[in-house]
């Protein structure tokens, strides 16, 4: 008799939690909270996929004005659709995005703002990964391209060019010596450094624009990644020979 072991694989929901705080020209400005679920394949799902969840307040100093800048959003993001809806508040102008990426890499985001709405439509060419999804743990290399969708602001941005490795270390940063890459990227008015641990977990991000910088520093490491936990089922069940 040939007996085969049945195991039962028990899936748990499982979110990492960050706390970033938000700094312009080196004077923290404000809090920025990201948690990240991570929602495996089931009957119910046949596509395993990521919750990114953002919650942000600050207040700028633009031209010398106080400007409180508040963030809400959420995305969801697999291999093969992918969706967001982040809403912006500069004072007391709200302005909504809602994106959705189809099976084929096109993106259609609708900018909506005091009852109109407008529809973008962006190509895998020219969009690869939104500003929401730069949170989730990856691992750039160098002349890797981004494309990246900003919606982080009252209008869409799109910032097109190569990472390159950081010659610079980044220094004074909580969680400095968990660093295991730098990279920055540029283009003519734009310059961003993204620091990640040997996980990919961002640490550390800063974008350099119109004589302003802005930064984002994790405060502390989240919690492992947790994704069940196989058990052995009691009861054996087998495939009794036959005879010829």
């Amino acid at each position: 008799m040939m007996w085969i072991l049945g195991f039962a694989i028990a899936w748990a929901e499982n979110v990492q939690e960050f706390v970033y705080t938000i700094s312009q020209n080196g004077m923290e400005i404000g809090q920025r909270n990201v948690a990240i679920t991570y929602m495996p394949k089931s009957n119910s799902i046949p596509h395993a996929y990521k919750k990114v969840e953002i919650s942000s307040d600050c207040t700028l100093n633009i031209a010398g004005k106080a400007i409180r800048y508040q963030q809400k959003g959420v995305g969801q993001f697999s291999p093969t659709r992918s969706n967001f809806v982040i809403s912006n508040q500069i004072e007391d102008t709200v302005v909504e995005f809602q994106g959705k990426r189809d099976k084929s890499g096109n993106w259609t985001v609708f900018t909506i703002n005091k009852g109109s709405s407008k529809k973008t439509i962006y190509s895998p060419l020219e969009v690869n990964i939104t500003s929401i999804e730069m949170f989730l743990p990856r691992v750039w290399l160098e002349e890797d391209r981004l494309d990246l969708l900003l919606v982080d602001t009252d209008q869409l941005i799109l910032q097109n060019s190569v990472w390159k490795e950081a010659k610079k270390r980044v220094n004074g940063i909580p969680l400095q010596d968990h660093i295991e890459q730098s990279n920055t990227t540029s283009t003519k008015d734009v310059l961003m450094n993204d620091v990640r641990d040997k996980d990919g977990i961002l640490l550390f991000t800063n974008i350099q624009a119109l004589g302003t910088e802005l930064s984002l520093s994790l405060q502390s490491l989240p919690n492992e990644m947790f994704f069940g936990e196989i058990k052995e089922d009691n009861n054996f069940s087998g495939i009794e020979e036959q005879e010829l």
